[in-house]
């Protein structure tokens, strides 16, 4: 076994890096829904920057001491504040039902 068994598992839908009907692959240059995703480079490591926050990330999975949890609390942002911060930035939401209609 390897990998990190804390991972989510799996989204259940088609690969979005295959052709259904065809059965290619999306690096084929004739394959159509690899035009059509949008390409972003991460170019800043943030996770390995912090040593405290990095450590209490990997401690999620077990539970977090009263402390830790203050510290990640600290970095909350409010709806509002986010989009005044970042009106363009990615938002990630973990059920449909959070997300704002648009």
């Amino acid at each position: 076994m390897c990998g990190d068994v804390r991972q989510l598992p799996p989204i259940r839908a088609a690969e979005v890096y295959r052709n259904s009907r065809l059965h290619q692959s999306i690096f084929d240059e004739e394959s159509m829904p690899w035009h059509s995703l949008s390409y972003y480079q991460l170019n800043h490591v943030v996770r390995q920057i912090d040593e405290r926050f990095a450590t209490l990330l990997t401690k999620i999975g077990r539970g977090l001491a009263p402390d830790e949890m203050s510290l990640l609390e600290s970095r909350f942002v409010t709806t509002e504040e986010a989009a005044r911060k970042c009106p363009s930035g990615v938002r990630l939401f973990y059920t449909k039902m959070l997300m704002p209609t648009i």
